[in-house]
């Protein structure tokens, strides 16, 4: 039994994991050609595929598995430690931005820098 992230990985390192008729129907073709639409390399070959949407799970199976080279595209997502509720809050008191920019300063901002932040606000009795 396969999950669909089994077949966009094999796709990914050239190993054909559909032998029957269930992983066929396991297969999900929406969420394979979503997952290759993200990368520069794979965009034409999702969007041969959703110009095709009546091709069976095999043959769609197939045809990634000979058109993508084999690379590794997915990196694990990445964590979210620095972007937390409390510092987004911190970052509005004190600028007085809306979410949206709050976010984008915190992507800038070191840890170092928002601890000074956290005193510069005790300090103004927030």
């Amino acid at each position: 039994m396969s999950n669909p992230f089994d077949f966009i990985k094999s796709i990914n390192q050239g190993k054909d994991i559909m032998t029957d008729a269930v992983e066929e129907h396991q297969y999900n073709p929406f969420l394979t050609n979503y997952s290759f639409s993200l990368f520069a390399d794979t965009l034409f070959e999702a969007n041969d595929m959703n110009r095709y949407p009546n091709l069976s799970n095999r043959m769609q199976y197939k045809y990634y598995l000979s058109m993508i080279r084999p690379a590794k595209r997915f990196r694990p997502w990445p964590k979210k430690d620095k972007i937390t509720g409390e510092n987004i809050r911190l970052i509005q008191e004190l600028y007085k931005y809306n979410t949206k920019k709050a976010k984008e300063v915190l992507c800038v901002l070191s840890d170092k820098q928002l601890d000074e932040l956290r005193k510069k606000l005790k300090e103004k009795g927030g």
